[in-house]
């Protein structure tokens, strides 16, 4: 299969011991970017993380939540946003991501309730 650089939990196969040699999904990170930093602790664990051609599998995204904007889900995901970049990045390049993030997400929910 290609690689990829993660996949989604709805998506993801996997074999237990490399789950457990990586400590399995960070219990920091609940409902966004969990995928991605286990993916990422995988691959720098030698793993290899790759699309396989199969059936189609159908994620619902947003069924957790009303649809349309919610400020619940939309403060949930900067938030594991936050986290992901912080415990991913180091130097300048973390603190530019993370000001990036800072000033965007407020002006994001701002636009969200003039529209």
């Amino acid at each position: 299969g290609a690689n990829i650089d993660y996949a989604t939990g709805a998506s993801l196969f996997l074999r237990r011991d490399a789950f457990l040699s990586v400590n399995g999904f960070d219990e920091r990170s609940f409902m966004y970017f969990e995928e991605p930093d286990l993916c990422h602790r995988l691959r720098e664990a030698g793993c290899r993380i790759a699309a396989f051609p199969a059936d189609a599998v159908m994620h619902i995204a947003g069924g957790s939540f009303r649809q349309g904007f919610d400020p619940s889900r939309a403060a949930m995901f900067v938030s594991g946003l936050r986290a992901f970049v912080s415990r991913r990045y180091r130097g300048l390049y973390r603190y530019l991501l993370l000001a990036e993030i800072s000033v965007l997400a407020p002006l994001y929910r701002l636009l969200r309730r003039l529209i």
